[in-house]
């Protein structure tokens, strides 16, 4: 005789199966989230920045980077202009401590900031410091 069908231990099993991979694939592809969130925060920071200065240098003027941690943004702005050059919004979790850092911060028309300073960036577990250098307008950004 043939049986058409499965017995109830075998599909026990195959969705004991399928549940457990479905939960260690959730907690992974989370994690993975989270990591991605502050990279992806950091990478759009590092790329305004540099706009910031090439703009400043092509265009012979003055641009300003101001943060508002309240309103979890940042905007820069060119001087003698009223409206921002750039208005960049972030997630509200992602905490941000101005430090040293002046705020606001200019580049002049040669790609150097008026000043240095260290911006604190953390998220959950992960603090990254981004250290501005005074005379080369360089900046550097490390996770603690």
């Amino acid at each position: 005789m043939k049986k058409n069908g499965f017995t109830l231990l075998e599909m026990l099993l195959v969705l004991s199966a399928i549940s457990i991979l479905s939960v260690v694939t959730y907690f992974n592809l989370s994690s993975i989230y989270e990591k991605q969130k502050m990279n992806q925060f950091m990478q759009q920071f590092s790329q305004d920045i540099l706009f910031m200065q090439q703009v400043a240098m092509s265009r012979h003027n003055r641009h300003t980077l101001r943060w508002f941690p309240n309103q979890a943004s940042y905007s820069i702005t060119s001087s003698g202009e009223t409206n921002p050059v750039l208005v960049r919004y972030y997630p509200s979790d992602i905490q941000v401590n101005v430090n040293t850092f002046p705020n606001p911060m200019s580049y002049g028309t040669d790609g150097n900031i008026n000043r240095g300073g260290t911006i604190i960036i953390s998220y959950k577990s992960k603090t990254y410091h981004v250290v501005f250098q005074l005379g080369r307008g360089r900046f550097t950004y490390y996770e603690v």
